[in-house]
């Protein structure tokens, strides 16, 4: 079915796979952030109407480790408000295992894109596989490259 400017509608996950999004938000709120590691990191994030802070967990996709940058998909497209804030004002802050880096966010070009999800895909091959069936192949990745005035540095 397509929509009526001809596109495949957006496939937004049920009810059980947003239950499976919401643990590691579930585990990072109760302190059991450590449990999660590396996999995923809390962004902080300012709203793009308001100005409040918000804070989101997400899966790390992969990391640069020569550049300290981090990438994770917008699960549900462009339409996700963290996604949207960002690219109001891209400033932000992530923390993974348990380190804390201010961040400049960048949307991914499609090559850009290609390349971080083959890394993905021979690193998780079957994670690889659920995030193209279940996500589709439009969804966007994001990249968090540290700012040039600061180095990561633990949480506290």
């Amino acid at each position: 079915m397509r929509t009526a400017t001809g596109e495949a509608p957006k496939r937004r996950p049920g009810p059980v796979m947003r239950f499976f999004f919401a643990v590691p938000a579930w585990l990072w709120t109760h302190g059991f952030a450590r449990l999660l590691g590396r996999s995923f990191l809390l962004l902080e994030h300012r709203g793009r109407r308001t100005g409040r802070r918000y804070r989101t967990v997400l899966e790390v996709v992969a990391r640069d480790e020569q550049s300290g940058e981090v990438f994770a998909a917008s699960g549900f497209g462009r339409a996700s408000n963290w996604f949207r804030n960002l690219q109001a004002d891209p400033h932000a802050t992530i923390e993974t295992a348990g380190r804390r880096t201010t961040v400049v966010a960048h949307t991914l070009d499609p090559q850009e894109r290609a390349r971080v999800l083959a890394r993905y895909g021979r690193e998780h091959p079957w994670r690889r596989r659920f995030f193209e069936h279940e996500l589709g192949a439009d969804i966007p990745l994001v990249g968090f490259r540290p700012t040039a005035t600061e180095k990561p540095r633990p949480a506290g």
